[in-house]
């Protein structure tokens, strides 16, 4: 009688045991989802585990979780979202990449650019080598995406398929659905549909209008000639447009920042701010020149204010009023290479 007894209890806290190995681990798997539910959803979008995940991107944390947050908003084309994670992410590339990207596709790249912190043209596009970590790998297709640049875009996404760990999953199937869709390809279009055992939910139709109407050649570290034939196929590109002057600016390309520039196609300070640089390096700042380049006396007074401070600070950048960090001209004078 004892013996089966104590048999009974014993098989009743293995059970009770069992219970709560279980609870345990669905309260642990609920609260990371929970705090980390953009880790999840990535993990999802590129058929990997979390486990998966932490071995190409590292042990979940804040950081991470916003990076990934970037990544799955910016392929719903949740902007407003993008820009609050962006913020949270200053001075790391992601972050940079994403802040921009999401400002251009607001209309307000040029307005808002040099209000966060640079990393030249890397914040633009992200490089792509040896060095690349998987998930800047994986989110490099993004911009050129959204410009309309499909060849680029299908490169990025396939490299990016390549290197992830499994080779594939719902994110690159999506993207490489919506490449085909605009570049009119239906039946291969269809075959990725098919893996993502899914349907598209059309706004890839807002990207047909804006792609590629002429061969080029496509060389992935020479982007202006992609951007310039993107404008050249559809001027309203302003998108591509925009990038492609902040592309020349960040680098500090003046002469081919005049060449690109049209005055009055998109109203912006930092523009004007850039125009009057040129000016400057030629020795004709005359209100005829400043005109013709659409710059506003309101910008023209604040450059003499800005040389007249910079003067007195005598050339320290510290000494300089805060109001002018935001401006072409302190940019110009004071971003350094690494």
């Amino acid at each position: 009688m004892r013996f089966g007894l104590n048999r009974k209890r014993l098989i009743i806290s293995l059970s009770v045991a069992a219970v709560a190995v279980i609870l345990f681990s669905v309260v642990r798997m609920t609260g990371f989802r929970y705090r980390y539910p953009y880790h999840y959803a990535l993990a999802s979008e590129l058929s990997l585990t979390r486990e998966g995940l932490e071995e190409v991107a590292g042990e979940p944390d804040e950081h991470l979780e916003n990076i990934f947050g970037m990544m799955v908003e910016a392929s719903a084309e949740n902007w407003e979202r993008v820009l609050e994670l962006a913020v949270r992410e200053e001075k790391t590339l992601p972050g940079c990449y994403f802040y921009n990207l999401a400002n251009a596709m607001m209309g307000k790249l040029g307005e808002r650019l040099l209000s966060y912190y640079q990393l030249f043209e890397a914040g633009l596009f992200i490089p792509v080598g040896e060095h690349t970590s998987i998930p800047d790998l994986i989110c490099s297709n993004e911009v050129w995406y959204q410009l309309g640049e499909m060849t680029m875009a299908e490169h990025h996404t396939i490299l990016g398929m390549i290197y992830s760990p499994a080779h594939g999953g719902p994110r690159f199937y999506r993207r490489m659905a919506e490449i085909n869709m605009v570049n009119g390809d239906e039946k291969l279009s269809s075959k990725y549909l098919a893996l993502l055992g899914d349907t598209l939910d059309g706004k890839w139709k807002e990207k047909k209008k804006f792609i590629q109407k002429k061969d080029i050649v496509h060389v992935s570290d020479d982007v202006r000639p992609v951007l310039k034939g993107l404008i050249e196929s559809n001027p309203d590109n302003l998108a591509a447009y925009e990038y492609l002057l902040c592309y020349d600016l960040l680098t500090k390309n003046i002469p081919a920042f005049i060449e690109d520039y049209v005055p009055g196609k998109k109203d912006c300070r930092l523009y004007q701010e850039v125009a009057l640089v040129h000016l400057a390096s030629i020795g004709d700042v005359s209100a005829d020149k400043r005109k013709e380049l659409g710059i506003s006396e309101k910008v023209f007074r604040n450059f003499n204010h800005y040389n007249e401070s910079l003067n007195a600070a005598r050339g320290n950048a510290d000494m300089l009023p805060v109001s002018f960090k935001s401006t072409y001209w302190y940019y110009f004078h004071f971003a350094n290479r690494g």
